[in-house]
Parts: C-alpha cells; sequence; structure tokens
C-alpha cells in the first residue's frame, strides 16, 4: 500500500516524540494555559516550551505527532508557539 504511512521505524523515538509533545498537551490542559499563559507562576513552563517550540528537533517531531492531540492544544502551539497546525476542516 503506497502512501501508508501508519507504521513507526524506531518505536523508540516515536515514543520520545510523544512523551514530551504529551508532557505539553497535559500541563495546557491542568494549567489551562489557552487562558493563563502569561500568568507570572507559569513563566517556567511559557520560557521551557517557547525554547522547546524553537528547536528544529522538536519542530521535526511536532510534525510527525501533532495530529494526534486535540485540537484546542494544537490551536494554542500554532498561536503561542508558531508551530504549524492541520487544517481541521477536513479532519472531522
Amino acid at each position: 500500500m503506497q502512501g501508508v504511512r501508519w507504521f513507526v521505524r524506531d518505536p523508540t523515538l516515536h515514543c520520545r516524540r510523544r512523551s514530551s509533545t504529551g508532557l505539553m498537551e497535559n500541563v495546557f490542559l491542568d494549567l489551562r494555559l489557552d487562558i493563563f499563559w502569561e500568568h507570572p507562576d507559569n513563566r517556567g513552563w511559557a520560557m521551557l516550551f517557547t525554547m522547546w517550540a524553537k528547536s528544529s528537533k522538536f519542530r521535526g517531531a511536532w510534525d510527525k505527532v501533532h495530529h494526534t492531540f486535540g485540537i484546542p492544544f494544537e490551536y494554542f502551539c500554532g498561536a503561542r508557539l508558531g508551530l504549524p497546525v492541520d487544517d481541521h476542516a477536513r479532519r472531522v
């Protein structure tokens, strides 16, 4: 089946990609960063997420796994971190 990319060549690498972005999504949901991004108590998370988003390795990982996360988190990453997002009209 040409064009099917559902398999993972390196499961360890896929797990690392998924775990770092999974941590980000959990923090996003728990701290409601879409609303409280600029709160002083969230400064450390904001700095860490911004630093990760500027990394070429993280951006490459994001390209491979971002479609597995919730749409609000994906929009947040697009708006706050400048990461690419899907056209969600096609995902629904």
